[in-house]
């Protein structure tokens, strides 16, 4: 029996009821065949040490916000957490509305029965998030006209003359702002939209993603045959580890979780075989379901000076970097796909 495929995501394991998102999805898209889901945190996530103070500030104004923006899941677990010791009848839990990306985003606002959610399922990113809270606020601020007429008395010259005057009148709704929970590093493509179109927002900070000590990366024994990444600071983390793995990153395959981050890895050289256009467990497993379905590159072996089978093209480009210090990480896109196409495990 061949061995399952092996997917080796580069996140902490996140489970809900004790099933993982991820293992079910692959199992379910790709028939359930047997397919392997390992996960490597390449990266630290940990409250602020204010972070619960700081949202409790938020939600004591005399004024609530707007809504609550975030696009993490980090950013609704702590902000769910601090939710769940407001009373039911707190407005924070059943008058504001929230908007996130995708399910898995919503899951800990969910579990606190938080009913008002936009984006759910229809926003895989921050650039379709964006777009639903500017809708939103333009909901909020449709101005509405108001006619007042007044009729005022005078006399002159002894005759009696009235005036009528009309007033007109705009009312616009309270100048107030929506709350963006985010961590200490996180794309602007939100910020951006939101300015460009005069959305008022604040960014509130209630996590820290720090990069996991190099030497302490939990590296599998042998090389996955697809490693996916899931932010520009992950791809940062797992480089700056990747001698303390026992095989070079190119042997993968490599997917990732959005155009930004497959952007960011061909920027620091590694090839990219799948991009998964949702942050979902669902939309990736079935992107790198067709990327199986790809005719594979024919294996070969090269010959060596004196005309026998020389070593495999892995075995060759391993020693060459090995000898001239070089990383292959520095190779580029064309020879690291030359590479694992021909490798044969």
């Amino acid at each position: 029996m061949s061995r399952p495929l092996h997917v080796l995501l580069a996140k902490e394991p996140r489970l809900t009821n004790n099933n993982d998102a991820y293992t079910n999805a692959f199992q379910l898209n790709f028939d359930y065949r047997r397919v392997q889901i390992s996960y490597l945190p390449v990266l630290h996530l940990s409250p602020t040490l204010t972070a619960t103070k700081d949202i409790q500030e938020r939600f004591r104004a005399e004024l609530l916000p707007l809504g609550i923006i975030c696009t993490s899941p980090r950013a609704t677990k702590i902000l769910a957490e601090v939710l769940s010791t407001f009373p039911i009848d707190h407005p924070a839990r059943n008058q504001l509305v929230y908007f996130v990306v995708g399910q898995s985003t919503a899951a800990p606002l969910r579990k606190i029965n938080i009913k008002n959610i936009i984006g759910e399922d229809n926003s895989g990113n921050a650039s379709k998030l964006s777009s639903l809270v500017i809708e939103h606020y333009s909901t909020c601020t449709t101005t509405t006209t108001t006619t007042t007429t007044t009729t005022t008395t005078s006399v002159i010259g002894g005759n009696t003359t009235n005036t009528t005057i009309s007033t007109i009148a705009s009312s616009n709704p309270p100048p107030n702002s929506y709350l963006f929970f985010c961590g200490n590093t996180h794309k602007d493509t939100l910020p951006k939209v939101l300015t460009s179109r005069q959305v008022p927002f604040i960014e509130v900070q209630i996590y820290d993603s720090c990069p996991v000590e190099p030497e302490k990366l939990q590296w599998p024994e042998q090389s996955p045959d697809w490693l996916v990444f899931f932010s520009p600071n992950g791809v940062r983390a797992a480089l700056a580890g990747s001698k303390s793995a026992g095989w070079p990153l190119a042997l993968s395959k490599h997917a990732a979780i959005g155009r930004t981050t497959a952007i960011f890895m061909s920027s620091m050289g590694l090839s990219i075989d799948a991009v998964s256009p949702e942050p979902n467990s669902d939309s990736l497993s079935k992107c790198i379901y067709f990327s199986e379905w790809e005719p594979e590159g024919q294996r070969c072996q090269i010959l060596s000076h004196d005309g026998s089978a020389g070593g495999s093209w892995v075995d060759i480009v391993v020693a060459f970097c090995g000898v001239n210090n070089i990383s292959i990480k520095s190779l580029s896109f064309s020879s690291k796909t030359f590479l694992r196409l021909f490798y044969s495990k």
